[in-house]
């Protein structure tokens, strides 16, 4: 945290036969940037956030997003913290998250946002996580982005949503994103044709001729249409969102 002058970690980072890591909670944007242009080995450094035992104290997640692009543009690792929601560390037993929007998120939420602001490394603040949660972890330990997709009662099979990987199309908009290459042209009921909400996921059903097929995350809400079947919601995030507009790769998951 302390007690070195950048020459001394600059040197230590070329010259020591071992990593140096820093910590990214307590350190600006200007620092970071200083820290770089004046030749830290960046393979042999790494920048770590605080956890936060204290209600109310975490980070938000656009500093931790700005700072961990800082440093994967230059490909120094960057590692951050996700609270059990099970064995709580004392003293103040509220989770020890770096984000504290986290500290009561759902866990894959946490997770899938810290990897859409690009960190490397994410581990349990708290000493005591569960079996399940660190499955989960484990689970979510891959390059695709990994969207919690909760489906409606429909009466067509829904099921190969969750067996594929999407992208979204490059020409983008700010009322829906259009996956890639998804239409059909064998029959698609209409059904479940109410209002769209935020994060929705929606079916374009046979009505909508030669779209009919297609996948569409809603980003605002939107009007009713007999076109569209409205066949799902994820759990998702700005940050999540930008990152798959980006042209990331994800998948739906149960």
């Amino acid at each position: 945290d302390y007690g070195f002058t950048d020459e001394e970690i600059i040197d230590l980072s070329n010259n020591a036969p071992y990593y140096v890591e820093l910590n990214a909670s307590t350190l600006s944007y200007e620092h970071i940037k200083s820290l770089i242009d004046n030749g830290i080995n960046t393979s042999r450094t790494r920048f770590t956030f605080n956890f936060y035992p204290k209600l109310y104290t975490g980070h938000d997640i656009i500093d931790v997003y700005k700072k961990t692009q800082i440093c994967n543009n230059v490909g120094i690792y960057v590692g951050a913290f996700i609270p059990s929601h099970v064995g709580f560390r004392p003293p103040m037993y509220e989770g020890l998250p770096t984000v504290e929007s986290h500290r009561f998120m759902d866990l894959p939420l946490a997770i899938e946002e810290l990897k859409a602001c690009g960190i490397n490394g994410i581990y349990f603040g708290d000493a005591y996580a569960s079996y399940d949660e660190i499955k989960t972890l484990n689970m979510h330990k891959c390059d695709k982005m990994l969207l919690k997709l909760s489906l409606v009662d429909s009466p067509i099979d829904l099921g190969y949503l969750y067996d594929k990987s999407f992208k979204i199309r490059p020409d983008l908009n700010s009322y829906i994103l259009r996956v890639s290459s998804l239409r059909s042209t064998t029959e698609i009921l209409s059904f479940n044709n109410v209002n769209r909400k935020l994060y929705d996921v929606t079916l374009d059903n046979s009505k909508f001729k030669r779209y009919a097929g297609e996948i569409n995350i809603v980003l605002k809400d939107l009007p009713n249409d007999e076109r569209v079947n409205v066949i799902g919601k994820i759990d998702s995030t700005d940050i999540i969102i930008n990152n798959i507009k980006r042209g990331n790769v994800f998948k739906f998951i149960k």
